[in-house]
């Protein structure tokens, strides 16, 4: 089964794009630029938290590299894309997402 706490960041993670996106009018122009870039902080800074949640299961790791290949942000940048960009965290992200992949040794 899935642990909480990947799910939680999912969950969190989403919650941030929803109050990302609303930041912004339906012609994409930020309704004030102070919001956008608080919103826009946390949505990275949530996509990073569950960057690096260790995975506890394989249920885990099955949710998180579904939601990080089907999820979307912004303009329907997928996810996974996030990666390449420094405000999610750059490529150094990268090592720690895969990282956050490896199981621990059962005891």
């Amino acid at each position: 089964m899935t642990g909480p706490s990947i799910l939680q960041a999912i969950a969190a993670h989403r919650q941030a794009i929803q109050v990302d996106e609303a930041s912004y009018d339906d012609d994409g122009s930020p309704l004030s630029k102070d919001l956008a870039a608080r919103t826009g902080a946390a949505e990275s800074s949530a996509f990073q938290a569950l960057a690096v949640e260790p995975c506890r299961s394989h249920a885990d790791i099955q949710a998180k590299v579904h939601y990080l290949l089907t999820g979307s942000v912004g303009v329907r940048t997928p996810l996974i894309e996030c990666f390449g960009f420094d405000e999610y965290g750059g490529d150094a992200m990268i090592y720690q997402f895969v990282a956050s992949l490896l199981l621990p040794d059962p005891e």
